[in-house]
């Protein structure tokens, strides 16, 4: 799989010390788990409601709203673990950008692409257990 974001570089002005971020924003990658969980949900709201036409509308757009919920939670939590990238976090100095932009095409995923994946997945784990405790089939 390709994976692409937007990467970003600072070098303290005072000590010199260099931070490196990237962001996933591969859309094929969210694509992909948008469609792997429509093709989880969707036949448990089927087998529960009864088949619908629009359960692919909605619960397409609502995967999309959850990977990039998701993702803006993680990039927060990042960056209130790492610190900003506007102040050295040896020297509290300030920090000047010296490269930013994005990459293509990466084969291995960041680490962020995997903790998304993980937490997708673990959604979607409790979506159907929920869905199967509100139909009473319990297994």
């Amino acid at each position: 799989m390709l994976f692409s974001g937007s990467y970003s570089e600072g070098q303290c002005m005072k000590c010199g010390h260099k931070i490196a971020r990237s962001t996933p924003t591969s859309l094929l990658f969210f694509v992909l788990l948008a469609g792997g969980g429509i093709a989880v949900v969707v036949p448990q709201l089927a087998r529960l409601y009864g088949p619908k036409w629009w359960y692919f509308a909605s619960v397409g757009g609502a995967e999309l709203i959850l990977v990039i919920v998701i993702l803006t939670v993680l990039v927060w939590i990042r960056d209130r673990v790492l610190g900003s990238m506007e102040t050295c976090p040896q020297c509290s100095g300030t920090m000047k950008p010296t490269i930013s932009g994005m990459y293509d095409f990466r084969w291995l995923p960041t680490l962020l692409d995997v903790v998304l994946l993980v937490i997708f997945v673990a959604v979607h784990i409790g979506i159907i257990l929920w869905l199967r405790t509100a139909s009473g089939a319990g297994g």
